[in-house]
């Protein structure tokens, strides 16, 4: 009855032998009901649903217990965090400054180690920013070349456009000229 439940109850009817009985079987043929598949009544899907629910409530709970563990986990973490920051920040680990002078060898060699781990560190640092200045140098170089080359070819085409309206004006001039010589000898003409 579950499968039919979880089915829903339409299901098993389309599960039906095409040689079903009609809606309607008739009082004399009682085999043709005990044929047709049964629906769940009403009793079992209650009964289904509840399981259910049931499943789900425990699931439920059993997420909550895994969240409060995990809660209870973090807090013993960070408790213990806050142990060791004590710890170690504790007026126990501070160096006693009486104790430097008396193993003053050791304080200069490990400064002198020190130092040199710091200056090996800067010198690589300086020569890493060295080529990345040359690089970004020979970059900007190249970028100034391109700009001179397209400033000088900007300043040509200039000279040609202003060359070529010259000439339109001196052309248009020229022939504003030649038509008006034309039309006086045209109107001489005439009166001759």
């Amino acid at each position: 009855s579950g499968s039919q439940v979880a089915d829903g109850p339409s299901t098993p009817l389309l599960h039906a032998s095409p040689a079903a009985p009609s809606l309607s079987p008739s009082r004399s043929e009682p085999s043709s009901l005990a044929s047709r598949p049964r629906l769940p009544s009403k009793r079992e899907t209650a009964a289904y649903f509840m399981a259910k629910t049931a499943a789900q409530r425990q699931l439920l709970q059993k997420r909550e217990k895994e969240l409060a563990s995990l809660h209870q986990e973090l807090v013993a973490t960070e408790r213990m965090l806050d142990q060791m920051t004590r710890t170690v920040g504790a007026r126990t680990q501070r160096v006693d400054v009486g104790t430097i002078h008396s193993n003053l060898g050791q304080v200069q060699a490990v400064g002198a180690e020190m130092a040199a781990a710091i200056r090996k560190r800067q010198e690589r640092w300086k020569n890493m920013l060295t080529d990345k200045l040359q690089k970004s140098q020979k970059k900007l170089d190249a970028d100034v070349a391109h700009n001179k080359r397209m400033r000088d070819e900007i300043n040509q085409r200039r000279a040609t456009r202003l060359a070529h309206l010259e000439a339109l004006r001196k052309g248009s001039q020229h022939v504003d000229d030649t038509a008006s010589t034309v039309s006086s000898m045209i109107v001489a003409a005439q009166r001759a």
